[in-house]
C-alpha cells in the first residue's frame, strides 16, 4: 500500500543508469554487481530504513483526540511507545549505515532530506488540523511545496547522494535530483487521483444538482417523445423512442 520498496529500488535503478564515472575514488574501493557500486545498494537500504522510520513515526496516535471506542488508553500508550523506540531505532540504524559510507556530503544530503521530512509531516497536520474552517483547498504552489518536503525530498536528494557516491558531476547530479523530486510529486498525485467512488457517488446524490440534472433530462426526453408523435407509426418511429427511453433511464 505505501510501496515500501519504491525508493531504494529507484536509487538502484538510477545508479545503474548512470554507471560508473570516470573518477569514482568514493567507491574505488567498493565492488560493482551489475554496474551498482556496494555503496549505492547501502544507501538504497538507508534510504529504505528512514522512509519506513518515517511511516513507524506517523503511526503515533494523538491522546487528546482519542475517544472511548477507539479503545483503552493504556494500550495506546504502550503503542505509542512502541512506535516511537521502533522508529528512532530505524533511524539510528540509518545514521550508521551513513556514517559508514564515509562521505560527508552524502551525510549532509541524506540529513537535510530528513529535516524536510518533519517539515512537510507539521505542515500537513497544520493544514489537516485548520481543513475544517478553510473551504478553499490549498493553491497548488503550497501543494506541490509540501508534497515534495514530505514526499520527494528524501527520493530527490538520495538520487543526488548515489551519483555523488559514484563521482559524477554536478550536472548529473541534478539530473538525478530532479528525476527523484518529479517521479515522487508524480507518484503522490496519482495517489490523491484515486477516487473512492462509492463514497463521491453517494456525496454527488445527497446533493440537489443530481435531482436537478435528472429532471431536466426527463424534460426534454418527454419533448421529444411528444415531437415524435407528429410521425406515423413505424419501427424507424420505435427505435427513435427507444434512443430517448435509454437516454432517460438511470439506475
Amino acid at each position: 500500500r505505501h510501496n515500501l520498496q519504491l525508493r531504494g529500488l529507484v536509487v538502484l535503478l538510477i545508479s545503474k543508469a548512470a554507471g560508473p564515472s570516470s573518477v569514482n575514488d568514493s567507491c574505488q574501493n567498493y565492488d560493482m554487481v551489475s554496474g551498482i557500486y556496494s555503496c549505492q545498494r547501502s544507501l538504497a537500504e538507508i534510504t529504505e530504513l528512514i522512509h519506513t522510520a518515517l511511516l513507524v513515526h506517523r503511526g503515533i496516535v494523538n491522546l487528546s483526540e482519542l475517544q472511548s471506542s477507539d479503545g483503552p488508553l493504556k494500550d495506546m500508550q504502550f503503542g505509542n511507545k512502541i512506535a516511537i523506540l521502533s522508529g528512532d531505532f530505524l533511524l539510528a540504524n540509518a545514521c550508521n549505515g551513513l556514517a559508514l559510507l564515509q562521505n560527508t556530503k552524502v551525510v549532509e544530503l541524506l540529513a537535510s532530506a530528513l529535516m524536510d521530512l518533519v517539515q512537510g509531516v507539521y505542515q500537513e497536520n497544520s493544514t489537516s488540523a485548520k481543513e475544517n474552517s478553510i473551504i478553499d483547498d490549498i493553491g497548488i504552489s503550497t501543494w506541490k511545496e509540501q508534497t515534495f518536503l514530505s514526499h520527494g525530498a528524501l527520493l530527490a536528494k538520495s538520487c543526488q547522494a548515489a551519483m555523488e557516491l559514484a563521482k559524477h558531476g554536478a550536472e548529473v547530479q541534478d539530473m538525478a535530483f530532479q528525476y527523484g523530486k518529479h517521479m515522487a510529486m508524480s507518484h503522490k498525485a496519482q495517489e490523491k487521483g484515486r477516487l473512492d467512488y462509492a463514497k463521491l457517488r453517494e456525496t454527488i446524490k445527497a446533493g440537489k444538482g443530481v435531482t436537478s440534472a435528472i429532471d431536466l433530462c426527463r424534460y426534454h426526453g418527454n419533448k421529444a417523445l411528444a415531437a415524435l408523435e407528429s410521425f406515423p407509426p413505424s419501427q424507424a418511429r420505435s427505435a427513435l423512442e427507444n434512443i430517448v427511453f435509454a437516454v432517460t433511464r438511470f439506475s
